[in-house]
């Protein structure tokens, strides 16, 4: 009857229960078991659990920073190289402006002085003053003065001749050079003498220029 019965169906549906209860369980403990290892992945503070999971899965990890230092220290090494470099091709070109502008300021220097043929002064007509008279013709006009009087032989030559007496008439003449020529026992005193000379010169020619930039 089912009085009789009544004991055995609670037997049952304790074991039932019991059986939903374990299942429950396997379920539960494989679905925490995946999600540890997910956890694993995204947070490395949840392997402590498992030391042996989380040595496994820091290698990888450990192994990039170590790799991205290495990057980095060599870039960091590199770098004064690139900059060194960098300096010395812009001072190439420096260099090379450098040159470019020489060689143009020499061209014009060049042009003028054979737009205007240099005027060539020499001190002493003796032997060594007329061949120097004679081997700067080429390149200029020449105004040669000596103690002596070689009015002729500076005619012949072509070449023009201002007597030593009056050395302002001899620096009057626009003389971009000017050669002493004479011997060496009266060099020093040649150039004491004409020294004075030189120096009204000087002074004659700044007034000059500054007048004419005045006006």
């Amino acid at each position: 009857d089912y009085c009789s019965c009544r004991p055995n169906i609670r037997l049952v549906l304790l074991i039932v229960a019991a059986i939903h209860l374990s299942t429950a369980f396997i379920m539960s403990e494989t679905s925490s078991s995946s999600s540890f290892v997910g956890r694993v992945h995204a947070d490395p503070s949840a392997s402590q659990a498992c030391p042996t999971k989380r040595r496994k899965l820091d290698t990888p990890t450990t192994t990039t920073i170590l790799s991205s230092s290495s990057e980095e220290e060599e870039s960091s090494n590199n770098a004064p190289s690139v900059v060194v470099a960098g300096k010395l091709e812009e001072l190439k070109q420096r260099e090379a402006e450098l040159a470019s502008m020489l060689a143009e300021v020499r061209r014009e220097k060049l042009s003028t002085l054979r737009s205007r043929p240099l005027s060539i002064g020499v001190i002493g007509f003796g032997r060594f003053g007329q061949f120097i008279a004679r081997s700067f013709q080429k390149y200029g006009r020449v105004v040669v003065t000596s103690r002596s009087d070689y009015t002729d032989i500076a005619n012949a030559m072509g070449v023009t001749y201002v007597p030593l007496a009056t050395p302002e008439v001899f620096l009057e003449q626009d003389l971009d050079v000017i050669v002493v020529a004479v011997s060496i026992m009266s060099f020093e005193q040649t150039i004491r003498d004409l020294v004075p000379h030189l120096r009204k010169n000087i002074e004659s020619r700044r007034r000059r220029l500054e007048t004419s930039e005045a006006g």
